[in-house]
């Protein structure tokens, strides 16, 4: 609910926590598919939403679908895209054959973006986006079972020459600029 004008957003969900994470990461990064609630969010900022548990039901998606139908007819929320909730995939099961084809058509997708060449604005950008961010394995520590798994995985590997070279280069490359930053620490 935005609080500032209490217009309500409702939906249904069978992890409650792991929803609104979802929700809230989709809205902060700007991407959530309700263009509404992102539009609010971007105008009032967070402080002003609160996100609530309504009703707690069985996981059975014929019952949320009702019960967020319930709630959407009672409050007509103004965040709603749609009126009639419709029942969710909850439990469906896609057949081999069709998850094939997604990863299919994922990979090509990932792969045509990959190729794409990037402007320099573009690769500065990123570089700025990225300044400041902690990497997610920063201060954690692996635990021997885990090293020896992957020591076991690696075991055999064999690296090409030319990626071997391509490793020197960005580890030649992480050193300098190290060296430089620490220079410039000091000088």
């Amino acid at each position: 609910m935005n609080m500032r004008n209490h217009h309500m957003y409702i939906g249904s969900t069978v992890d409650f926590s792991e929803r609104w994470a979802k929700h809230k990461w989709l809205l902060k990064k700007g991407l959530h598919s309700n263009i509404h609630l992102q539009r609010a969010w971007n105008k009032d900022g967070e402080n002003l939403f609160e996100f609530s548990e309504v009703e707690h039901t069985d996981r059975d998606s014929k019952i949320l679908a009702a019960r967020e139908q319930y709630y959407t007819d009672l409050w007509k929320p103004e965040y709603a895209i749609r009126r009639e909730c419709v029942v969710s995939r909850l439990g469906c099961r896609h057949s081999e054959e069709t998850k094939h084809k997604m990863r299919k058509h994922r990979s090509e997708e990932t792969k045509e973006k990959m190729r794409k060449p990037k402007s320099e604005e573009h690769k500065k950008n990123m570089r700025i986006a990225k300044q400041g961010n902690i990497p997610w394995n920063k201060g954690k520590h692996l635990s021997e079972e885990y090293k020896k798994k992957i020591s076991k995985t690696l075991t055999g590997t064999k690296l090409s020459d030319e990626t071997k070279e391509k490793i020197s280069v960005a580890i030649k490359k992480v050193c300098f600029r190290r060296r430089l930053e620490s220079e410039a620490r000091i000088g």
